[in-house]
């Protein structure tokens, strides 16, 4: 009789920490284990235990709290905005990227809202089940033009509060970046997603720039600033602001 065999994936889940070198360690890997039928069983029991309740401790770990819940909208709305000011300044802290000006993510890569209440490693999952990565784009003032021409067309995406950015009858009334008016002369150095970078969900302006990888996925990245703020007594907060500004 020929033996049928059966493949186990087992999900080791491990929360993201910093090393020395300022990189994250996976969030997640894979190791898979293959027995016979006649063994599943007892072998597939035994073979799960260990990991079962650490898997799901891991997934139920608090990583922040939140007094309200953190929803998506536009133009600008306070699940975006809290998350491309935390991106921003967790870049800026824990990867050395002082030249940072800004950050641009979108809607779409954010599944969920943050709940009003506390905030645990599976949520981050559901917000962000991509294994998208943090990378910085160099622009150029012209393209960091289209940059703004795309978010009046859009109707608004997250940008961190870098910009203000306001639109009155489909013109540019104000447009700052750090305070400051767009230099001409300047390369304007963005965080984003490896994703966005390439041109997606239409961000055509990063197509043909200069990227600068991370290593860092932007789903550990999430869960590892939200943990050293809530360690440090802080709450995941955003609010509608006056960063982008769209009016007819």
């Amino acid at each position: 009789m020929v033996r049928r065999i059966t493949y186990i994936g087992l999900l080791l889940l491990s929360v993201g920490v910093v090393s020395c070198n300022k990189k994250i360690a996976s969030i997640s890997s894979a190791t898979y284990i293959h027995i016979t039928e006649s063994e599943e069983s007892k072998e597939i029991q035994k073979a799960i235990a260990p990991y079962r309740g650490d898997m799901q401790s891991k997934m139920r770990q608090v990583v922040g709290f939140a007094d309200g819940p953190l929803e998506k909208g536009k133009p600008n709305a306070p699940l975006g905005n809290y998350l491309c000011d935390l991106m921003t300044s967790y870049a800026r802290k824990n990867l050395g990227l002082n030249n940072i000006d800004a950050s641009i993510f979108n809607n779409g890569g954010f599944r969920i809202p943050l709940p009003g209440d506390s905030i645990r490693v599976e949520t981050i999952f559901e917000l962000m089940p991509f294994e998208n990565e943090l990378v910085v784009v160099e622009l150029p003032a012209d393209s960091m033009n289209s940059l703004a021409v795309y978010l009046q067309r859009r109707g608004g995406e997250p940008i961190s509060r870098d910009i203000e950015l306001e639109f009155v009858g489909g013109k540019i009334e104000r447009y700052l970046v750090g305070e400051e008016e767009i230099d001409r002369a300047k390369i304007y150095y963005i965080l984003t997603s490896d994703y966005l970078s390439g041109g997606g969900d239409n961000m055509n302006f990063f197509r043909g720039m200069k990227v600068k990888s991370t290593g860092v996925k932007l789903r550990d990245a999430i869960i590892y600033a939200m943990t050293e703020e809530f360690k440090e007594g802080k709450k995941a907060f955003g609010k509608i602001d006056n960063r982008l500004i769209i009016k007819p």
